[in-house]
């Protein structure tokens, strides 16, 4: 019941363990088919996308390994993320919206401020606060 009440037409989310990517996406595709997973991914390290694990700065975010819970086809779209990026994102959130955040959830609404015309839930587990990315503008890189 609460998939069908997500505002949007996607969710975004980064992977560690994959449980959050893989359960809450399968999740919410069963409820709303047409809802996008949008995966965001440390640049240096896109394992899903095909790359070689490269050391990184977001914290709790893609191991030199795959886990096996792990179901790269949830995903509809993977955004690659530079630490920067993510830097700048987790300080523009305090600065302009008073969420205070590290940078993995700097990382994930960086990934929702990639152009695109859907409006999109920012999912942070490390966070307490969930918003939409029409409601960060210019939150991104």
């Amino acid at each position: 019941d609460k998939a069908e009440k997500i505002p949007g037409d996607g969710v975004v989310t980064g992977w560690g363990t994959g449980g959050t990517l893989t359960g809450a996406g399968e999740v919410i595709k069963l409820a709303r088919p047409e809802t996008k997973v949008i995966v965001a991914a440390p640049a240096a390290a896109s394992l899903l996308a095909g790359k070689p694990f490269a050391p990184h700065k977001i914290q709790g975010w893609t191991p030199d390994f795959i886990p096996k819970v792990l179901k790269k086809e949830v995903a509809d779209r993977i955004v690659e993320v530079s630490d920067a990026d993510a830097i700048a994102s987790a300080r523009a959130l305090a600065q302009r919206e008073g969420i205070f955040c590290g940078i993995s959830s700097g990382a994930t609404f960086a990934a929702a401020g990639e152009p695109t015309p859907l409006a999109m839930v920012v999912y942070s587990p490390r966070s307490t606060s969930i918003a939409t990315s029409r409601s960060v503008p210019n939150c991104g890189a």
